[in-house]
């Protein structure tokens, strides 16, 4: 029980550090969605959009080390080779960062309809 009350903190409290570091790191067009009682996978997706590869790879490196070094998460992610789009498993989240045109026609935001996406940029 107390485990995934942890879990939990560090699933909120981690959230705001990767859009902190997101802000931080001028990503673009940053959103939330919440799956919290529509998906068994994760909880949210957390997408943003990187304005170039190097970009992306730089976000994904920082959310990675900062999820590390502050709560002793380790993450899981694909898509550093060309980093047109890196996801990030946080286990209990994931984070999707893409390039503006590779955001443009997968849709994401529109590929997930029933929960509504929260603003933040």
């Amino acid at each position: 029980m107390y485990k995934n009350t942890k879990i939990f903190f560090h699933g909120r409290s981690s959230n705001k550090l990767c859009i902190a570091k997101l802000i931080e790191r001028n990503a673009q067009d940053i959103k939330i969605i919440d799956f919290m009682q529509n998906h068994a996978f994760f909880d949210k997706a957390i997408i943003a959009t990187g304005t170039s590869s190097r970009h992306i790879g730089i976000l994904a490196t920082d959310i990675s080390n900062c999820l590390r070094q502050k709560y002793k998460i380790s993450t899981k992610s694909e898509g550093h080779v060309h980093s047109k789009w890196i996801l990030i498993d946080v286990r209990y989240f994931i984070v999707n960062l893409l390039q503006k045109k590779i955001r443009q026609e997968y849709n994401l935001e529109k590929a997930w309809t029933s929960p509504s996406p929260i603003q933040i940029s």
